[in-house]
């Protein structure tokens, strides 16, 4: 996902949630790193994505759920 679009992707689940009377569930790959332990690579990390993104799931009340098994 390229960088610029990651606002509005984000400011779309907020968008969502609110439509959304009851339970909620977002399954997908989002492309972006909730904490800085899921880097894999050596390139930097953008902690203002990083932040933001950890901002959307706690204001959704969405939690991350772990993928046993993954490489």
């Amino acid at each position: 996902m390229l960088d610029e679009l990651k606002p509005a992707f984000l400011d779309e689940i907020r968008e969502v949630r609110a439509q959304a009377s009851g339970p909620f569930l977002i399954c997908g790959d989002f492309n972006q790193i909730y904490r800085a332990a899921d880097k894999n690579s050596s390139s930097r990390l953008n902690l203002r994505h990083m932040r933001r993104f950890r901002r959307i799931l706690d204001d959704c009340q969405l939690e991350e759920l772990y993928l046993h098994g993954r490489l």
